[in-house]
């Protein structure tokens, strides 16, 4: 089943179900107008797609943070920008002050 047919069956469902004593009715193509434009699966997907990049870059350079390695190069290596990288550095670093207390 198709995300439009789905989204027309739940529709029509509500409506011959009379929710909200026929505001489904009254409001159909706004409520389709609505959903189409709140949601994009697309979208959605690679939203998913980023977020799992950017996380495994910041994993990525805590780990050459913590070997060593310059800010510098690790923003080239692990497509980040360098104040990020910097800013890591420096949680790192507050990290290590808090343990050792």
């Amino acid at each position: 089943m198709t995300f439009d047919s789905t989204v027309n069956e739940a529709v029509d469902f509500a409506i011959k179900s009379d929710f909200l004593e026929g505001f489904f009715r009254e409001k159909r193509m706004k409520i389709l107008d609505d959903i189409y434009t709140e949601f994009d699966q697309e979208s959605y997907d690679e939203t998913l797609r980023n977020d799992g990049r950017i996380e495994n870059a910041i994993a990525n350079a805590k780990n050459f943070l913590k070997e060593g390695d310059s800010p510098e190069k690790i923003a080239r290596c692990c497509n980040l920008p360098l104040e990020q990288v910097i800013a890591l550095k420096e949680e790192l670093a507050s990290e290590q002050i808090g343990v050792s207390r």
